[in-house]
């Protein structure tokens, strides 16, 4: 889906995590981990153009945190369009680790990454 010589593979200038917030499961709700966004003034980041993801891993361990991250995901844009934030929903049935890694990934670029304690 990416052309060959485009962009997807390299970091995105105009834009950077601004948060990344963790909510535990509560009461047989999903966990979920949120990273939102700041563009650099006057820039654009469509979100139409755009694949946004996180991606959790042990960090002990080194291991990806095993769940279905494509329908787990959910993207919401600003009133330009723009993203805005991404949003993992992770169920109460996924056995998470103490200590976990969330990598906030922009097309196929981590732009960055965020140390999470249950």
């Amino acid at each position: 889906p990416y052309p060959a010589g485009g962009s997807a593979n390299k970091r995105p200038a105009a834009i950077e995590t601004s948060t990344v917030q963790y909510l535990p499961a509560q009461n047989n709700q999903n966990a979920r981990v949120t990273a939102t966004f700041k563009l650099s003034q006057g820039s654009d980041y469509p979100l139409n153009q755009h694949i946004a993801s996180i991606l959790l891993s042990d960090a002990d361990a080194q291991t990806a945190v095993n769940l279905d991250y494509h329908t787990s995901l959910a993207s919401q844009a600003d009133a330009n369009g723009n993203l805005e934030s991404v949003t993992l929903t992770i169920p109460p049935s996924v056995v998470l680790p103490v200590h976990m890694k969330a990598y906030i990934i922009l097309d196929v670029f981590p732009i960055s990454q965020q140390l999470i304690s249950k």
